[in-house]
């Protein structure tokens, strides 16, 4: 049975503009206890190069990107992107005076280009939105280089720990690093 965090028209609902987002942003910046804050936190994690392409799928607003492009190695390639056409619009008004970013409307699960496309992929805050995760997952995988790079972060109890632990387990049945009872 599908959620409403993962039914196509209440996500595209829900995400037609960022005022329900920017709620949920706002009150993360204000009662975060981490005033450094996620978007400052995760952005740190990103190892980019000079001349990498990157792909952020369901990129929101665009925030992560705010005042981060001083901080980007030359050279590289940046496509935004967002299931939400409205998401896009906004990012389209924010970002595209920069140098090498591109904005596009992509559904995770038919992501369209070529394999081996992008050094790194950027997926933070919306796989739980996807119905199917394991045939985003391999989009994902199809379109990354050899040797590219996943970022992914989720919400929520236990986040990801169930899906990661069955996907450990197929690569080695006696690995139980992200089994929730334990």
């Amino acid at each position: 049975m599908m959620s409403e965090m993962n039914n196509k028209l209440e996500v595209i609902k829900q995400y037609k503009d960022d005022s329900k987002f920017k709620k949920r942003q706002n009150f993360h910046d204000r009662y975060s206890t981490n005033k450094y804050g996620f978007r400052n936190w995760m952005f740190d994690k990103y190892k980019i190069c000079e001349g990498c392409k990157i792909l952020e799928l369901g990129c929101g607003n665009g925030i992560i990107w705010d005042e981060k492009y001083a901080e980007l190695p030359i050279n590289i390639e940046l496509t935004l992107s967002d299931f939400s056409e409205g998401m896009c619009q906004l990012v389209r008004e924010k970002h595209t005076q920069h140098k090498n970013v591109h904005i596009k409307q992509i559904d995770i699960q038919d992501i369209p280009y070529e394999d081996d496309s992008f050094d790194i992929v950027i997926a933070n805050h919306m796989l739980y939105h996807v119905p199917d995760v394991n045939k985003a997952i391999e989009e994902v995988y199809r379109v990354l280089k050899k040797g590219g790079i996943f970022y992914a972060s989720t919400l929520g109890t236990n986040g990801f720990q169930k899906y990661l632990n069955e996907k450990f387990r197929e690569f080695n049945s006696s690995m139980d690093y992200f089994n929730i009872e334990n």
